[in-house]
């Protein structure tokens, strides 16, 4: 199977440029594209200050979690004459408020029925719970309630120390293929992957999800695939964080045990596309040359 000389796997059969000093897997290549990285992710924050209005504050009467005391509450806050009087009750609205946020989200996931009603619920919640998780259950079998503690457990749980192994050559694979040259990324391709997306993915770290880039390819086209180029001949995967959240697991009979939540990874969106682009190339060779045996079971 034909892969790109610069990803883990690249067996004697993949293509590789002749000019080795291309593939540059020192500190250079990675702070050259880390740093055209950071300017990529500027741009769109500078033109997204520039060109998006901030939001709006919504008419509160129009939100679901608006109750009773809160109308009152805001009552007295535009009633009340100037002075300490409104300053206090300026600041019980503002406590009403986040009463009834917390109240409405904590109803509301209660209720839930899949995990499809919790990412809705995502962000439509402002408030905030004081007890996101119940205690949990260290290896010694005290619980814990520390904020910093429970992050350990997790940790421990969902990563561990030691990483296994993976064998890159196996007796049994194939005789290598006949190698092709890896084609460049073009505007088409990254508007293809594009396609494929959703606005409402939850992006990673930096903030910047599809829709972003997509309005960041439809201004520049060759921004993007010139980055994810490079990527690929400098033997680069520069976004190497995400952010883990973790959700529990649907009627479980104890919730102080980590085995009891598991961890969604969001990544960032960017490199997410360049792992489309590469996945629908190498499953269109795949198809086209027969590469998956019979006995190939599952993904």
């Amino acid at each position: 199977m034909l892969l790109p000389p610069c990803l883990p796997y690249a067996p004697e059969h993949s293509t590789a440029p002749n000019d080795l000093s291309v593939i540059r897997r020192g500190v250079t290549a990675h702070e050259s594209i880390d740093k055209s990285l950071n300017l990529f992710n500027q741009a769109i924050d500078k033109a997204s200050c520039c060109t998006l209005k901030p939001n709006r504050t919504p008419d509160p009467r129009g939100v679901r979690w608006w109750n009773d005391a809160c109308s009152v509450a805001h009552m007295l806050a535009w009633t009340t004459p100037a002075g300490r009087q409104r300053h206090l009750a300026a600041r019980n609205l503002r406590n009403t408020l986040a009463k009834a946020k917390r109240v409405w989200a904590h109803e509301q996931l209660n209720e839930a029925v899949d995990a499809q009603d919790i990412w809705c619920l995502a962000k439509a919640r402002k408030g905030h719970r004081t007890n996101l998780f119940p205690p949990l259950r260290n290896a010694d079998n005290v619980l814990i309630d520390n904020l910093e503690q429970k992050v350990d457990i997790f940790r421990s749980k969902f990563f561990p120390g030691e990483l296994r192994q993976v064998l890159t050559h196996h007796d049994m694979d194939h005789a290598p293929i006949q190698p092709r040259e890896w084609a460049p990324i073009t505007t088409e391709d990254v508007s293809a992957a594009l396609r494929t997306t959703t606005n409402r993915s939850a992006p990673g770290p930096s903030g910047v999800g599809y829709k972003l880039l997509k309005w960041a390819h439809a201004a520049n086209p060759t921004t993007i695939p010139d980055l994810l180029d490079r990527c690929l001949w400098e033997g680069v995967h520069p976004w190497k964080e995400a952010t883990i959240v973790v959700i529990n697991k649907p009627q479980k009979p104890d919730y102080s045990v980590p085995k009891a939540y598991w961890p969604i990874a969001l990544m960032e969106c960017v490199g997410k596309l360049l792992e489309k682009i590469v996945t629908k190339r190498i499953n269109a060779d795949i198809e086209r040359f027969n590469l998956l045996p019979m006995t190939q079971f599952g993904s």
